[in-house]
This record gives structure tokens, C-alpha cells and sequence, in this order.
């Protein structure tokens, strides 16, 4: 007689041991998404925090490197008609020149900078110049320039005139594509000029080229986000630029040659500053820091502008430190 077989199925015990098991499996699963998730959110604001370094450095650096007024070695030879010549969009005084809290910010930026950073003032030429065909009869003459296809002058553009010994900046209120005449009237254009006379005639061969004033400083973007900002006033209006959010800080040290060797030989806060002439560069201390305030779940101890910091917000961050030459203050 044959035994009869029976399918008894799990015990208690072991579906116990079994839900067990699985529990254990996806918890395991779940940190290991959460570990990949972290890391990857790390892995994704330090990539994004070092691209933005690398894009600050290059646009400071060319902005800081080409600052100066080409062939002119002596800016006290620049006579400027614009009104206003005392905004800092409109003032050439000097070629680089900084602001700190100790100093003061510029008026037409001092509600936009976050308090306690510095601002950075670049002054220079840019594009291509065109030149006088002929000396001019008179100081306060129209200017004859060689046509050029396109023409690199417009009407309401800042220019610099100089025949490299003396230089004068102003704006055009018009300027004929047909002839290349410049004309530099008063009563037009934004901030318009204070007097047509240069107070010089310029010779044949005497170059006329766009000049600009870049300010530089650290403001709060639409999104709330501390940030770098490019402001720029070359035609009579603001343009503002924004170079890279998550740009907490910006301090600044100027290295100023008060022996007339080579390179700098100390370098100064903008308030230490004895004379923006003599500076031959910039010295950048920044502080970057993700958009993101959960990447970190330990605190993060770091240095920044020679004092140890310890935060514990999750933000990450990374002090960037880098110093550029101003090519004209050296050469």
C-alpha cells in the first residue's frame, strides 16, 4: 500500500525568518541608494563649484591682465569731458582701483553689494580702434577717422583719444559710417559731455577706441544666491552680468610697486592702498559654495582669507585663491 505525500508549507518560524531576511535585503538596498544618492549629490556640487572657479578665474583674469589704456603710460595725461566723471561708470582716474567696507562702496552699486566683500573697479580699452586721417583745426574740431566696414564706433559709444603722450575719453553723439566723422557735442547722450574742447589737437595717426569701466562685486541673484556680477557702463546704460551663483565672499589684496623694481612688493587692502598708480596686481580670495544646502551631513572646516572656518549648514564650499598681473602696470 502505497504512502500518501503531503505539501505542508512554511512553518511560522520560517516566513519569520524569511520576512526577516528580506527586510534586511532592502534596507540594505535602501542605504546603499541613499549612499550612491549622497555621493553623487557630493560628486555633483564639488564638479559644479570647481567649473564655476574656473570661469571666475578666466573672466577676471582677462579683464585684470588687458586693464590700462594701451600705448598712454601716463593716465594723469587723461582729460575727460563726460559728466558725471566722478561715478565710478564714468571715472578713468585710475586703471585698477578697489572698494571695502572701510573705504566705502560706489554709489551706484552700494545697495546691491553684500555687506563686508569687496568690489573691484577695471578700467581699459576694448575692440578695434580706427584712426584720425588728418590733424584736427581746432580743439573742440569733429574728428576725420578712416572708414572702416563694420565700423567699430557708434553713436553714444565712450571713447578714448590719444596720440600715445595725451589722451582724452568722451562720448559721441554721432558718428557718419559713410566718413567716419566722430562728433563730440555737448547737451545729448547719457552722461553726455561736459564740453566738446579736448584741450589738445590731435595729429594724424592719433587712434580712437572704445573704452569701458567693469565693476566687479559680490550681490544676490534672482534666486536669492550670493553671486559674482559684472557691471558694465560703456554707452550711457547699466548692463549687469551675471558671472556665478554660489559666490559667497570676494576680498581682495593689491600688489603695489612703490620701488620701481619688478612685481609688487607688498600687497594691501583697498583702504591700505598709498597709490592706485603704482598697483601691478590682484590678488583674488573667493569663497565659493554649492546651490545646494544638503550635500553635507558633517561639518566642514576650511580656510579662507588666512582664518579657519567651521560650518555646519550642508552647504559645501571651497576657498579659491588666485593673483593676476596687470600687463600695461609692468610692462
Amino acid at each position: 500500500m502505497r504512502k500518501r505525500c503531503y505539501i505542508k508549507g512554511f512553518s511560522l518560524v520560517e516566513l519569520m525568518i524569511t520576512m526577516l531576511l528580506g527586510v534586511i535585503v532592502v534596507g540594505g538596498l535602501v542605504q546603499m541608494l541613499q549612499g550612491s544618492k549622497r555621493s553623487w549629490r557630493l560628486d555633483d556640487a564639488m564638479a559644479r563649484v570647481q567649473e564655476d572657479a574656473r570661469l571666475i578665474n578666466y573672466t577676471l583674469a582677462v579683464e585684470v591682465r588687458e586693464a590700462g589704456f594701451g600705448c598712454l603710460d601716463n593716465v594723469t595725461n587723461i582729460v575727460s569731458t563726460l559728466n558725471d566723471s566722478s561715478d565710478v561708470d564714468f571715472n578713468f582716474d585710475n586703471v585698477i582701483q578697489g572698494y571695502d567696507s572701510s573705504t566705502g562702496y560706489p554709489d551706484s552699486i552700494a545697495d546691491d553689494v553684500v555687506s563686508g566683500t569687496d568690489v573691484l573697479v577695471v578700467n581699459g580699452t576694448y575692440g578695434s580702434e580706427v584712426s584720425l586721417e588728418s590733424e584736427m583745426p581746432d580743439t573742440s574740431a569733429v574728428l576725420k577717422t578712416t572708414v572702416m566696414d563694420p565700423a567699430p564706433i557708434t553713436t553714444d559709444d565712450i571713447v578714448l583719444l590719444t596720440d600715445c603722450n595725451s589722451a582724452a575719453i568722451f562720448q559721441v553723439t554721432n558718428y557718419t559710417d559713410a566718413n567716419g566723422n566722430i562728433v563730440h557735442n555737448t547737451g545729448s547722450g547719457t552722461p553726455g559731455n561736459s564740453s566738446k574742447s579736448f584741450g589738445h589737437k590731435y595729429v594724424a595717426g592719433s587712434q580712437v577706441i572704445k573704452v569701458h569701466s567693469a565693476t566687479f562685486y559680490i550681490g544676490t541673484s534672482d534666486d536669492g544666491e550670493p553671486s559674482l556680477f559684472r557691471r558694465v557702463n560703456d554707452s550711457g546704460t547699466a548692463e549687469e552680468t551675471l558671472i556665478a551663483e554660489g559666490v559667497e565672499d570676494m576680498q581682495l589684496e593689491f600688489g603695489e610697486n612703490t620701488n620701481g623694481v619688478s612685481g609688487a612688493d607688498g600687497y594691501y587692502s583697498a583702504s591700505e592702498v598709498s597709490d592706485w598708480d603704482n598697483v601691478v596686481s590682484v590678488r583674488f580670495n573667493l569663497l565659493l559654495r554649492s546651490l545646494e544646502d544638503n550635500v553635507l551631513d558633517d561639518d566642514q572646516t576650511y580656510e579662507f582669507n588666512d582664518i579657519e572656518q567651521t560650518r555646519s549648514d550642508g552647504y559645501l564650499r571651497r576657498p579659491v585663491s588666485f593673483v593676476v598681473t596687470i600687463r600695461g602696470q609692468t610692462e
